[in-house]
C-alpha cells in the first residue's frame, strides 16, 4: 500500500508541477485541468492513508490549496454560454427536486463542482447541500472534488462540514470548503460546462438551496442553466474574457509611465522633501524678515494736503492751459480744432475723418512698483510647484493604470490602491490651488493700488495693501511646509504599501507547491 501511495504523491507532483508552470506563464487553460488531475491523484493517495497517519493532514492542505486556485482560475476563463434555459419557480408549486433541477448538469464527464452560496449556515441549509452531494456522487461517476464558498458566519459548522468531508473521502471525492465576507452571487459551476444561477438577487435570506427544498416564498425565482458542447478537454471548453490586444506602442507608454512613476517615488520625492525643508531654513523665508518684506506705507502715492479748506498734492507740477474752442493749430497742413483735452477732431473743411485721442493717466511720481520682495520668492517656488504638478499626476496615472479590473472579493489590495490614489489627488489638486493664488495675488493687490490713486485720502486702502503683502509671505511660506509634508506624505504611504499598489490581487501561485 505504501508503494502505491508513494506512486500516486509521485503522479501527483508530475501533474501540479506543470499544472503551476502553466499557471505562473498564464496558461490558464492548460493549468486548470493539470491542478484537477493533480487533485485527483492526490485524493487517491489520501484514501489509501490510514487515519493515524499524519501525512492525512498535509494531503487535505494541500488539495485544499490546489482547488482554490483552480477555482480562481475559473473565474479568469469564462466558458461560452451556447445556450440559455429558465426554469421559474412559483409561489407554492411542486415538482422541482434536485434531480428534475439538476438532471442535464449529472453525467459521467462531470468531474468538479464549485458551488458559491453565502447562506450555509442553518441547520436546513447543511441538510440541503448534504442532500444535493449525495445527489452528485450518484449521478457523476466520475466526479473527483466538490468546492463551497460560502459566508464568514458559516464558520460556526466546520464541525459539520469535516464530517461530511470524511464521508465523501471515503468515496474518493475531495471536499473544499471556503468562508468569504464579500461573498453575493449564488450559482454552481459544472466542469462539463454547466452554470447554473439564481436570479433575481434581491432577498438574499431566501436562498438558493431553500427554494430547491420548495420551501415556499412569494417572490418568484429563475434558474438559468448555460451549456455549451460537451468535450473531453476541459480546457477546450474555456475561453478568454476578452481578446483584446494592446498596441506596441501603448505598451511601450505605459512601462516608461511605470518606470518613472516608480523612480519618481523611490528617489525623486525624498529629494523634495530635504530641497523644500532646506528653504524653510534660509534666511530669505524666515519670518524675522517680514519688517523687511512690507513695502513702505506712502506706496509713491503722495498723501494729499488740506490747506484753507482746499486739498492739493504735495510737489504737484503745473497744469498746462488747455486750448480754448477759437484757438487754433496747424499740423501737416491740416486745420485742427481742440474742443476736448482728449479729443483732436479734424475741421471738416480740409478733412473728411476724424481720429479720437485716449487720454493717458499717470500718477505723479510715476509708476507704483509691486513688492519686489515677494515677486522674487515667487519666481522662485512657482517653477518647484510646476514640477510638483507634473511629478505627481505621473504617480496618479501609475496607480490608476496598476488597479485591475473589477472582480467580486480579493478586493483588499485594490482598497489600498484607491486610498493611496486618492492621497495623490489630494496633493495634486493642493499644488494646482496654490499656483492659481499665487497668480490671484497680482490681481488683487492692483484693484487696493487703483482703490488709493482713487482716494489718497483713505489710509485703510494703505493699510490693506500691508495686511495683503505680509499674508501672502505667510502663504510662501506655508505653500513650501506643506508640500515638504505632502511628498514626505506620499513616499511614506506608497512606499509602506508598495507590494500591494503593485500587485493588488495574490493568486498564491507560488504558494502552491
Amino acid at each position: 500500500m505504501e508503494a502505491r501511495v508513494v506512486k500516486l504523491v509521485e503522479q501527483a507532483t508530475g501533474s501540479l508541477k506543470k499544472a503551476v508552470t502553466y499557471d505562473k506563464a498564464k496558461k490558464f487553460n492548460d493549468a486548470l485541468p493539470k491542478y484537477q488531475e493533480g487533485v485527483a491523484f492526490l485524493m487517491d493517495a489520501l484514501n489509501l492513508l490510514t487515519e493515524a497517519d499524519t501525512r492525512k493532514a498535509v494531503f487535505r492542505t494541500k488539495i485544499d490549496e490546489y482547488i482554490r486556485r483552480a477555482e480562481e482560475l475559473r473565474d479568469i476563463v469564462k466558458p461560452e454560454v451556447k445556450s440559455i434555459e429558465q426554469r421559474i419557480v412559483q409561489d407554492n408549486s411542486v415538482g422541482h427536486g434536485y434531480d428534475r433541477v439538476f438532471a442535464k448538469c449529472l453525467d459521467d464527464s462531470l468531474t468538479s463542482v464549485v458551488v458559491k452560496d453565502a447562506y450555509i449556515i442553518a441547520h436546513h441549509q447543511i441538510v440541503n447541500f448534504v442532500r444535493f452531494c449525495e445527489l452528485v456522487v450518484q449521478s457523476a461517476r466520475n466526479i473527483r472534488y466538490i468546492s463551497l464558498s460560502t459566508g464568514e458566519n458559516a464558520r460556526q459548522n466546520a464541525a459539520a462540514f469535516e464530517e461530511l468531508r470524511g464521508s465523501l473521502e471515503k468515496n474518493k471525492i475531495a471536499l473544499s470548503v471556503g468562508f468569504s465576507t464579500v461573498l453575493h452571487d449564488r450559482e454552481i459551476i459544472f466542469d462539463n460546462g454547466w452554470v447554473v444561477k439564481n436570479w433575481p438577487r434581491t432577498r438574499l435570506f431566501q436562498t438558493f438551496w431553500e427554494i430547491l427544498s420548495r420551501l415556499h416564498y412569494k417572490l418568484v425565482h429563475s434558474f438559468f442553466c448555460g451549456g455549451k458542447n460537451k468535450s473531453k478537454s476541459i480546457g477546450s471548453k474555456m475561453t478568454r474574457r476578452s481578446n483584446y490586444i494592446e498596441s506596441p506602442e501603448l505598451t511601450k507608454y505605459k512601462d516608461g509611465l511605470f518606470e518613472e512613476a516608480e523612480k519618481l517615488v523611490k528617489e525623486e520625492f525624498p529629494r523634495k522633501v530635504i530641497e523644500f525643508n532646506g528653504l524653510l531654513k534660509q534666511s530669505r523665508f524666515s519670518m524675522e524678515r517680514l519688517t523687511e518684506i512690507l513695502p513702505e506705507p506712502s506706496m509713491n502715492i503722495p498723501i494729499p494736503k488740506v490747506e484753507n479748506g482746499k486739498v492739493s498734492l504735495p510737489d504737484e507740477p503745473p497744469r498746462k492751459r488747455v486750448k480754448q474752442e477759437d484757438e487754433s493749430d496747424v499740423v501737416d497742413g491740416k486745420q485742427l480744432v481742440v474742443n476736448d483735452p482728449g479729443d483732436m477732431v479734424f475741421n471738416k473743411f480740409t478733412s473728411p475723418f476724424q481720429t479720437k485721442c485716449a487720454p493717458v493717466y499717470a500718477f505723479i511720481n510715476g509708476s507704483v512698483p509691486c513688492n519686489d520682495h515677494l515677486a522674487h520668492l515667487m519666481d522662485e517656488v512657482r517653477p518647484l510647484l510646476r514640477t510638483a504638478v507634473e511629478n505627481v499626476n505621473t504617480v496618479k496615472m501609475w496607480i490608476t493604470l496598476m488597479i485591475p479590473r473589477i472582480e467580486d472579493g480579493n478586493n483588499f489590495g485594490v482598497g489600498i490602491q484607491e486610498e493611496a490614489l486618492s492621497e495623490v489627488r489630494t496633493v495634486e489638486n493642493e499644488v494646482a490651488s496654490f499656483l492659481d493664488q499665487m497668480g490671484r495675488y497680482f490681481t488683487s493687490r492692483a484693484k487696493l493700488i487703483t482703490k488709493i490713486a482713487k482716494y489718497p485720502h483713505v489710509d485703510d486702502y494703505r493699510r490693506a495693501i500691508l495686511d495683503m503683502d505680509e499674508k501672502q509671505f505667510i502663504n510662501i511660506r506655508l505653500i513650501i511646509l506643506e508640500m515638504r509634508n505632502h511628498f514626505s506624505t506620499l513616499h511614506d504611504v506608497i512606499m509602506k504599501n508598495y507590494e500591494k499598489i503593485k500587485k493588488p490581487r495574490t493568486t498564491n501561485t507560488e504558494h502552491l507547491y
